[in-house]
């Protein structure tokens, strides 16, 4: 019987065919404390530390402040975005669907675009925001650019702008 002859396998190891010459995206973003940018629509500080101009359009990242009652509310849905939430401090209430729970710093939520939910202030509190893909976080700004704007027709209108939508009262 002859023997079957297979073929010399040659191992390069892997950290020589990594180019030295990686592209990347966007440049690292680097921002000490004191020098985000804030804005304060309805005077809710909201700190920008990336935006989706910084990272190429993949996110952004907000730390956003409330006091007892702020939020968007028990219900909206974002269809351009995923929204990742991360409570640092104080109580909220998040509804997910038709589930409501409280959670406290350490809390973590993160829902995909198309989904209903949100979230009431239950306490004073600060949460990390992460948008995916970045560009919500411009609704802010904008938002905060319109002096005086409250709830109602003209911020849904900026709300749907940003694609979000809420259910009919």
């Amino acid at each position: 019987m002859k023997a079957l002859a297979f073929p010399t396998l040659l191992l390069v190891p892997c950290f020589l065919s990594l180019s030295a010459s990686t592209a990347y995206s966007y440049e690292p973003i680097v921002s000490m404390a004191g020098e985000h940018r804030i804005v304060t629509p309805m005077d809710q500080p909201i700190e920008i530390l990336a935006s989706a101009d910084q990272t190429d359009g993949k996110m952004g990242f907000l730390i956003i402040e409330g006091k007892p009652g702020q939020g968007p509310g028990p219900a909206i849905t974002m269809t351009k975005t995923s929204q990742t939430l991360y409570v640092l401090e104080g109580t909220y209430e998040f509804h997910v669907g038709s589930k409501v729970f409280e959670g406290g710093p350490g809390t973590f939520l993160s829902v995909d675009a198309g989904q209903s939910h949100g979230f009431i202030n239950k306490t004073a509190g600060k949460m990390l925001v992460v948008f995916s893909p970045g560009g919500y976080e411009q609704f802010f700004v904008d938002w905060d650019a319109r002096d005086g704007l409250v709830p109602g027709p003209e911020l849904g209108a900026l709300e749907n702008k940003y694609g979000v939508t809420r259910p009919a009262p």
